[in-house]
């Protein structure tokens, strides 16, 4: 993790950055982000997942159907 200083009042603090190397970014639509919201309630009624989660496990069980047609690089 990055940590990034900066001064608040003669003091320093530290802000935790996002380990860039682990994560990417994507953009949704409103309506994506919000189908994401109904999905992730119902994959798993009695837990809640993030939407990142949700996202992963959708993409897993899609390659799994995908049976190999997917290639790695």
């Amino acid at each position: 993790m990055r940590y990034i200083p900066y001064d608040i009042k003669q003091r320093k603090e530290y802000i935790t950055m996002t380990d860039i190397t682990k994560y990417k970014n994507v953009s949704l639509s409103h309506a994506t982000y919000n189908m994401i919201d109904k999905i992730r309630k119902v994959i798993q009624p009695d837990t809640v997942l993030s939407r990142s989660q949700t996202i992963s496990i959708l993409v897993n069980e899609k390659a799994r159907k995908l049976n190999g047609k997917v290639k790695e690089k």
